[in-house]
């Protein structure tokens, strides 16, 4: 029962980080692009650029690490079960 709750909440955490990256990533591709117009300093511009790239890529690695979170914990032998009691 522990395993199916383990991915019941997997999904509810996938589902809220995915949604919450796909909402992101226009915002901060908007904000940057207007900022830059406004910004001619390089290191300026290369901090918009990372902002970019960060952007890009907090969504995924959440995903990533939510899935191997419920693998392993749903590999994890549970004490309280009565097939391993």
């Amino acid at each position: 029962m522990r395993v199916i709750w383990v991915w019941i909440v997997a999904f509810t955490l996938l589902f809220t980080v995915t949604l919450g990256w796909y909402i992101l990533l226009p915002v901060s591709f908007a904000l940057s692009s207007t900022i830059e117009e406004q910004i001619s300093l390089n290191a300026a511009l290369n901090a918009l650029r990372i902002i970019e790239f960060v952007s890009i890529a907090w969504g995924p690695f959440w995903d990533i690490l939510i899935i191997m979170w419920a693998y392993m914990e749903s590999q994890r032998i549970d004490p309280t079960s009565i097939q391993y009691g």
